[in-house]
């Protein structure tokens, strides 16, 4: 991972234009086109139900019209409501707008933690320049608040998996920001991102995590979040609800049989026009990813290392135990040790918790001593590089001193 030091000039900047983006795309006229399509004021009735009778569970419009999604959308509309004294199309918009910009600095702050600051300034602007980013974040509809839940969900699940941090506090986040999305737009909500789950789960042969992420007490808080309000609705709307909400809108979409359905071949097109103009790069973007296959492949190796130090079972307070995973378990290549770089080892350094460095020195074994020795020599040299912010704040990131001040190989001969 890279640098997450606290907010400096350039990340106040960065920000800055961001926002300045979200406001001349997102909110600039927001409310001066009147609503012209379909889907616009048939959400925007249902806020004006609840807005109107009180009722915040399943407001009928007309005393007959049963909503097709869920109220997450419509609770923050009506707040809108209640915060300007009216309804109209900009109050009715606002919470799309909100999440899009919400979404765009939630973007932005995972890529700089993940890659820096130049990553984490593109990434915003691609996305806030989306065409159906944009669109999406200026309507009335549950999409946006739909993505925003989906995409907070998978970036808190894999922050979870690399960070290896399982307290039950942080573990129930996930359940909350599941349950939310479920709320935004039914069950689409939950089986999304848990596909994605699984489906890096899968890749990595490491469906032993989901024990660790506290499965019965995250299943109880997706049932208080999402299930109370499916129970109150299915005990005022009765069969009504369980038929358009349950039925319709769940099952038979998912089979084909109602809703828009239609062929798989249909999205790609669809997929390239809603991601214009970037998508305009992507045959760019795959000869770039293809041509650095073999630098990734190693990069994902050297961190996948570092990730395996932060275990609980190796963060002991012992000075004697500083090491560092020099090699997986076959022999690597010589040009993975005689040419790895300085960002590796910032990114092995920022997946350990900087208050318990631990360090498995296992390379007299593996490699021998002289490589080893100069393994040692880069580490070293990494340690103090301008660019971590260990090396120039030291008390603020409380590394300890021992790491600092004792070489790395001070206890080769130990191990």
């Amino acid at each position: 991972m890279a640098e997450t030091s606290i907010p400096n000039k350039q990340t106040i900047l960065n920000i800055g234009i961001l926002l300045g983006l979200c406001f001349l795309l997102l909110f600039w006229k927001l409310g001066e086109l009147p609503f012209f399509s379909r889907g616009e004021p048939r959400e925007g009735l249902v806020v004006w139900e609840m807005y109107s009778s009180g009722n915040w569970i399943l407001p009928a419009v007309n005393g007959d019209y049963i909503p097709f999604k869920p109220p997450l959308f419509h609770w923050f509309g009506v707040f809108a409501a209640h915060l300007f004294g009216h309804i109209d199309e900009f109050s009715l918009r606002l919470p799309s707008a909100v999440f899009a910009t919400l979404g765009v600095l939630m973007t932005y702050l995972a890529a700089r933690r993940l890659w820096g600051e130049r990553a984490a300034i593109v990434a915003g602007i691609v996305l806030v320049t989306n065409a159906e980013w944009w669109q999406a974040g200026t309507d009335t509809q549950v999409d946006m608040t739909l993505a925003f839940f989906i995409s907070a969900a998978c970036l808190y699940f894999y922050f979870l998996y690399e960070q290896r941090d399982f307290g039950l506090v942080k573990c129930l986040g996930l359940p909350l920001l599941l349950g939310l999305a479920t709320l935004s737009k039914g069950p689409v909500g939950l089986a999304v991102p848990c596909l994605v789950f699984l489906i890096f789960l899968g890749l990595r042969r490491d469906f032993a995590f989901v024990k660790k992420l506290h499965p019965f007490a995250s299943a109880a808080v997706f049932l208080l979040i999402a299930g109370s309000w499916y129970g109150a609705a299915l005990w005022q709307g009765g069969p009504a609800f369980f038929f358009r909400q349950i039925v319709d809108e769940t099952f038979r979409t998912a089979v084909g049989s109602y809703g828009h359905f239609q062929p798989v071949y249909y999205y790609l097109p669809i997929f390239l026009e809603n991601t214009l103009p970037w998508s305009f790069f992507y045959p760019a973007l795959a000869l770039f990813i293809y041509q650095r296959r073999d630098k990734l492949s190693d990069e994902k190796r050297i961190v996948g290392q570092a990730r395996r130090l932060h275990s609980p079972a190796l963060s002991g307070h012992c000075p004697a135990v500083w090491r560092l995973v020099a090699a997986p378990r076959r022999k690597p290549r010589a040009s993975l040790l005689a040419g790895a770089r300085d960002r590796f080892f910032r990114r092995c350094f920022l997946f350990a918790r900087f208050d318990h460095v631990v360090f498995l020195l296992r390379c007299r074994e593996r490699v021998g001593r002289s490589k080893a020795l100069r393994l040692h020599d880069q580490i070293q040299q990494s340690l103090a590089h301008p660019a971590l912010p260990y090396a120039a704040h030291p008390a603020r990131n409380r590394v300890p001193g021992a790491l600092r001040e004792r070489p790395v190989l001070s206890h080769l001969d130990t191990v």
